[in-house]
């Protein structure tokens, strides 16, 4: 949840699952982050002392950097976050997941232009299908949603053809967006296309029959 930026999440996970107190770093820093993040006044500057510190450990780097993405953006701090994003590039560590986070937080701090350009600018081809989805929801989350259709166009079989939970994400959220936009042809297609597809089509048969009217 930490590094998927649902930090508001991590205490209440916690508490549910009754998770045992732990050394693991990456653990650790996903709880100073929500300390940070969330809690009161004393406790986050109790935190922010510690994730310093975290920050300038080497052996640290990168999870200590990627925690503070997540508190950069629940604070809507994009300096903060460029600083940790560009050190997590330094150690070749960056995410798909870092630089989508990073257009939100600037579309969040009300740099939605500066946002656009650099999701345009990104060219890389997904190699994962939730590289798919993250990619997709973040173009319509900036305001691209053409840019998502032909993304997902694209992409959306090479990904997809597996009854897996993210191969059927994938083509729900391309659905979805194609009848929010009333792209009435293309849907047909997709669902001709999710026909010749018999695992996918083994999960979306009613979805495909009432997209089909």
């Amino acid at each position: 949840l930490c590094w998927l930026g649902r930090i508001d999440q991590v205490g209440q996970a916690g508490e549910r699952a009754r998770l045992p107190r732990t050394n693991d770093p990456a653990l650790r820093l996903c709880r100073i982050a929500h300390q940070v993040a969330w809690e009161a006044p004393e406790q986050a500057a109790e935190g922010r002392r510690l994730l310093g510190a975290a920050l300038e450990d080497s052996a640290l780097l990168v999870p200590a950097h990627r925690a503070n993405l997540v508190v950069a953006a629940a604070l809507l701090d994009p300096i903060a976050y460029e600083k940790s994003l560009h050190r997590l590039e330094e150690a070749r560590s960056v995410r798909l997941a870092d630089l989508t986070g990073y257009w939100r937080l600037l579309a969040n701090a009300g740099r939605i232009e500066e946002a656009r350009r650099a999701a345009e600018d990104y060219l890389l081809p997904p190699v994962m299908p939730w590289d798919v989805l993250d990619l997709a929801s973040a173009y319509v989350d900036l305001g691209l949603p053409d840019r998502a259709c032909r993304f997902l166009r694209r992409y959306a079989s090479q990904f997809s053809n597996s009854p897996a939970g993210w191969s059927i994400s994938i083509w729900v959220t391309y659905a979805n967006l194609l009848l929010e936009l009333r792209r009435w042809d293309d849907l047909i297609d997709l669902g001709l296309t999710v026909r010749q597809l018999p695992t996918v089509m083994l999960a979306l048969r009613g979805y495909v029959y009432f997209l089909e009217g």
